[in-house]
């Protein structure tokens, strides 16, 4: 079947395969490496690994300013300005992480935080100025080079997942675990590096133009502040729980969070290898570009329920099995998170359009309102309902940040139609469907 489809059908499926590829070994890793870890840490040890991550990734959201998917765009319309595009980039997410660094140091010391969690933060926050280097994966999404990409980390997760279980082995403190995830973030930069200049591409270094620089952040500022929104509501409710309840209630709620999200690679790696793809359709023609958004959508849907279901049936065999018995207590917590997984799929899409449609305001409205709902959801549900009520306040804060609040704005009303017929489309299970997602011409 595969050998008659097209050319760009062999391209895209091609490029979403070595993104499969990597995220499958990281599911293993995290499924493996991540519960011996748990495991190796306890209940309480890993709710204040999880804390640590939670408090430290809100300013890593300000650090991307924002560009990761922008870039991708300018880089498929302007092609020949990569160097420009790329050096500016990296010039401004360096600056970004130098900010970023600054407001979370401001932070810790109007904070009660105790300083060994504040030297946990700052080993983590550390990792933001090697995240400048990411441009160089915007690079490549752009080209549809997903291989070269998935290469650089397979061979980071591999060096991570082979220290981790030397440090699990011999028996190490919590500390050495996050400088690993330092460790992590260094490599995939050197990586990246590496692989764009086999391929012969300029050093772009040297190359900042203000003008781009002020054209990017004239359409990522409302990006910029939407990442901060959307890591506010998908990880406030773990800052939440270990202020009201402890860590070791924290790190219960981590075990299912955990494996609730392993499975978020899914939405992001379809959506961001074909964001290509939506782009060149949008400039082609407009019925072609809706038909694709539209079965990408049907697409996760009808993907997402399947696996949604496996998980709630198996969620006492699954937390058994990775976590061991003192993790009990989050097999209801699993069943219920789960269901936020279709959400995401509705809110990765949505991202995408909201960019390539130049609508990242109501992106910003939607995620706002999201974030301070999950904010008071999770005060409210968490004293009545306990760890039960937080995964509640995820799924009803998702559903409406990402779903419901579009058929209020007037420009994301035909937006919202679309959401809601990719829940009765059945149609992207035929061949010539599913090829309509992808491009039929190379750009």
């Amino acid at each position: 079947m595969i050998k008659n489809l097209n050319k760009g059908f062999k391209k895209y499926f091609y490029n979403t395969g070595w993104l499969f590829l990597h995220q499958i070994l990281r599911i293993i890793s995290t499924l493996v490496i991540g519960t011996l870890v748990a495991k190796h840490l306890g209940p309480s040890q890993y709710g204040i690994l999880n804390y640590v991550i939670a408090f430290t990734i809100f300013f890593q959201s300000i650090s991307k300013l924002g560009l990761d998917d922008l870039i991708v765009k300018e880089l498929v319309n302007k092609p020949n300005e990569y160097l420009a595009y790329l050096g500016t980039s990296f010039w401004l997410k360096i600056t970004g992480s130098l900010i970023s660094i600054g407001l979370l140091y401001i932070t810790l010391i109007l904070t009660s935080i105790s300083w060994p969690t504040n030297f946990y933060i700052l080993i983590l926050a550390m990792g933001m100025f090697f995240q400048s280097f990411d441009v160089v994966e915007s690079y490549f999404k752009s080209k549809v080079l997903a291989k070269i990409t998935s290469i650089c980390k397979i061979i980071q997760l591999a060096f991570s997942s082979i220290i981790k279980i030397y440090l699990i082995l011999f028996e190490a403190e919590l500390y050495m675990f996050l400088l690993v995830m330092l460790f992590d973030a260094l490599c995939l930069s050197v990586t990246y590096f590496i692989a764009y200049r086999i391929n012969r591409n300029l050093i772009f270094f040297r190359f900042f133009d203000f003008s781009i620089a002020k054209e990017l952040l004239k359409y990522s500022w409302p990006l910029i502040f939407a990442g901060i929104l959307a890591q506010i509501y998908m990880h406030i409710d773990q800052i939440i729980i270990k202020e009201i309840l402890d860590e070791n209630n924290l790190g219960i709620y981590s075990a299912a969070v955990r494996l609730s999200g392993a499975f978020y690679f899914i939405p992001v790696l379809i959506s961001s290898s074909l964001f290509p793809a939506i782009i060149s359709a949008k400039r082609q023609n407009e019925l072609i570009y809706k038909n694709r958004v539209q079965n990408l959508y049907t697409l996760m849907i009808w993907t997402s329920i399947p696996l949604i279901l496996l998980i709630s049936l198996f969620s006492d065999w699954i937390i058994n099995i990775l976590f061991g018995s003192e993790y009990l207590d989050a097999i209801p917590i699993l069943i219920i998170h789960i269901w936020s997984y279709i959400f995401v799929c509705l809110g990765v899409v949505s991202t995408n359009w909201f960019i390539s449609e130049n609508l990242q305001k109501y992106q910003l409205i939607n995620t706002g309102i999201g974030a301070v709902l999950n904010i008071l959801l999770n005060i409210v549900f968490l004293k009545n309902y306990g760890l039960i009520g937080a995964a509640y306040s995820t799924v009803i804060s998702y559903g409406i940040a990402s779903y419901l609040l579009n058929i209020i704005w007037k420009p994301t009303r035909p937006h919202f139609l679309t959401q809601s017929k990719s829940f009765i489309n059945f149609n992207i299970f035929n061949e010539i469907n599913i090829q309509k997602i992808f491009i039929k011409k190379k750009y």
